[in-house]
């Protein structure tokens, strides 16, 4: 019998309501504001309450309709698990309250009709020790088990695998302090071997402690574990590595420190790696002062460090990567909005691969200039932007170097319509090598929207671009010389059930150069969608057309998407798919392709006072390719599966 795991995520439809009117000729009843129709018994109006999930009960002073109450917790709806009669509630919040303090608002109808509406603020400390504690953690198993499966996958395909998952969240509080973890932990299993970075059995996959501390505009945080630090565009920004962080803020002042693994891991492997040097480490940090009553702040950033050669989702070429940076930035908002200017300005020193014998540590900078705002209808934005060939930075291995341009742009929204217009123009080889060429971007983009019709948004583009190069002295013709015309758009209408959009694009590209590989492109692709209570039906059609030279490539797809529950949503079926046809003028290709999915799972619902949710489900894929150019490369896969899927959530 053949196995096999893949978890299957439990999918919930949202079910459908429709909001009533009143009749014509008919006034609708104006609620009563308080005015004594109801009390609230526990707890007292403005009392403090010690319970994480504290019980509310409230008694009405004159019968009311108990179809027709509704209540509301800091603007959460909990009417559907309270309580209701003509004389009063009571509720209970299924997940604990912050502390502080909450508003409660309730509303319903008297026997007479006449709609009424109370409001009243208690406070909550969820024990006497601690104004917040407590550990929300969701576990989620997954069995699966391949019934049927083609040969083609016997060696790649594990038969079976087991796979659990667990989140944790846990978070202390009192006063001013503050302490939380967070983390994810995994146990997997199957028959093959485990492709790494996972392994087998369990592991901590991600985790974060914090400390912190906030009163009075003082504020402080220290991190360990997965850790993100973000300082500037062009120095450290969006570093997600394992290790420590410390920050802190008070008056004019703020600060941030780090230390980082140089290498990115999976899980725990090689922990946090807090000692050694910096060819294995990214250390640094940054101070800002505030000016002005926060109009102006000017920040100061430096990062030293060291990446080693190629880690988990990151990949070096040749040996390891050492580099340092010093950066500032200057911010400033003085006319609330209107006008916000932005300056960086950064120096490197970069060593590309230490595995080199000598010093080939490179010096660069690297700076910005920007303005934006906003101001009624209107907002614009500009940059200047340069950075040099040989700037690099250690933890930002995405910056764009050798570069230099700028783009100006603004939007204006009229309301039912809008504008949008952005011109840019980029170069490369900043520092004018004579032996290479220089490539200018040009490019312009034009968004127009229109809304008058809420239930009818439509949305047009053209984007225009022109490249070229001032190519090396002697050089017969320019390596580079294109100009580029794209238009797109889409209509969307809605009304009841359905929702469809139609949508197309054309786009053309003159090839100046010697190569005149011209090229013109153009699409078109319909998505009607029927959504009931219990079932929606999203089919699909598309066609995309291509020219390069006088090959003409067409591509026909069409596509169905669909969920139906029944038996008060314990039984779900989905069905997926698409058919693909695709041929070429010169007779290349010809190819049809058919891929589709379906599941039908059973779950009884939560079990054990909601503590257990058990969901078993029947699964297919089915796959199937007609190459009428290339015979031996047909496919016709079906692959079965059954999966058991338990989810246990635990609110401690």
């Amino acid at each position: 019998m053949n196995r096999h795991v893949l978890k299957v995520p439990l999918l919930i439809l949202v079910l459908m309501m429709g909001a009533g009117g009143s009749f014509a000729g008919q006034e609708p009843a104006q609620p009563v504001v308080g005015g004594g129709w109801m009390s609230l018994v526990s707890p007292a109006e403005n009392a403090l309450v010690v319970a994480r999930k504290p019980t509310i009960k409230g008694s009405f002073l004159k019968e009311v309709v108990p179809e027709s109450i509704v209540i509301y917790i800091d603007g959460t709806d909990y009417t559907a698990i309270a309580a209701k009669t003509s004389g009063g509630f009571e509720v209970t919040p299924p997940l604990p309250l912050p502390s502080g303090t909450h508003q409660l608002s309730v509303m319903a109808q008297d026997r007479e009709g006449q709609a009424q509406s109370y409001t009243a603020s208690f406070s909550s400390r969820h024990t006497n020790a601690f104004e917040e504690i407590g550990s929300n953690n969701h576990l989620t198993a997954t069995y699966d088990y391949i019934l049927k499966e083609p040969s083609s996958l016997d060696n790649t395909t594990s038969d079976w695998s087991v796979e659990a998952n667990l989140t944790s969240s846990s978070v202390l509080r009192n006063g001013p302090w503050k302490l939380s973890l967070d983390g994810v932990a995994r146990y997997k299993d199957q028959e093959l071997e485990i492709a790494a970075p996972e392994r087998r059995g369990a592991d901590v996959i991600s985790y974060t402690a914090k400390g912190g501390y906030e009163k009075n505009g003082v504020k402080a945080e220290a991190a360990v574990g997965d850790v993100i630090v973000e300082e500037t565009p062009y120095t450290v920004t969006a570093l997600g590595r394992k290790g420590v962080s410390l920050s802190g803020d008070v008056g004019f002042f703020a600060f941030d420190l780090f230390s980082v693994r140089g290498d990115t891991v999976y899980g725990t492997r090689g922990g946090l790696s807090a000692d050694g040097g910096t060819d294995r480490h990214i250390r640094g940090g940054s101070g800002t002062i505030r000016l002005f009553s926060n109009r102006v702040a000017l920040k100061t950033v430096y990062v030293d460090g060291g990446e080693p050669m190629d880690s988990y989702n990151i990949s070096t070429t040749g040996g390891g990567r050492e580099g340092k940076v010093l950066g500032f930035q200057l911010t400033s908002d003085f006319f609330n909005g209107k006008m916000i200017t932005d300056f960086e300005i950064d120096f490197s020193e970069f060593n590309p691969d230490t595995s080199l014998p000598g010093d080939n540590t490179r010096e660069d900078h690297a700076f910005r200039a920007g303005i934006n705002g906003a101001a009624g209808i209107f907002t614009y934005d500009a940059i200047f932007e340069y950075v040099g060939r040989d700037y690099e930075v250690v933890g930002n291995q995405w910056l764009a170097k050798n570069r230099e341009g700028g783009r100006v742009g603004g939007a204006a929204n009229f309301g039912t319509q809008t504008l949008d217009l952005h011109v840019s123009r980029y170069n490369d080889n900043v520092k004018n090598d004579p032996s290479l060429p220089v490539n200018v971007y040009w490019e312009a983009n034009l968004l127009y929207g229109l809304n008058r019709w809420p239930s009818l948004p439509i949305w047009i583009t053209y984007k225009f671009g022109h490249q070229e190069s001032d190519d090396v002295a002697g050089a017969l013709a320019k390596t580079l010389d294109t100009i580029s015309h794209d238009v797109n758009g889409q209509v969307s209408y809605t009304t009841g059930i359905f929702l469809t959009s139609l949508s197309g694009g054309y786009s053309k590209t003159d090839d100046r150069t010697a190569v005149n590989a011209d090229s013109t492109a153009w699409n078109l692709r319909l998505a009607p969608g029927f959504t009931w209570p219990t079932l929606t039906l999203t089919p699909s059609a598309a066609y995309n057309e291509t020219l390069l030279g006088q090959l003409r490539t067409e591509t026909t797809t069409l596509g169905l998407d669909g969920m139906a529950q029944f038996f008060q949503s314990r039984v779900t079926a989905e069905v997926g798919g698409s058919w693909v046809f695709t041929r070429t003028s010169d007779g290349s290709q010809d190819n049809r392709s058919l891929n589709g999915t379906f599941r039908i799972a059973y779950s009884p619902g939560p079990l054990l006072s909601g503590y257990f949710v058990p969901t078993v489900a029947f699964r297919g894929q089915y796959d199937r390719l007609d190459d009428k150019i290339t015979p031996a490369s047909d496919q016709d896969n079906l692959t079965l599966f059954l999966t058991l899927t338990a989810e246990i959530p635990v609110v401690l």
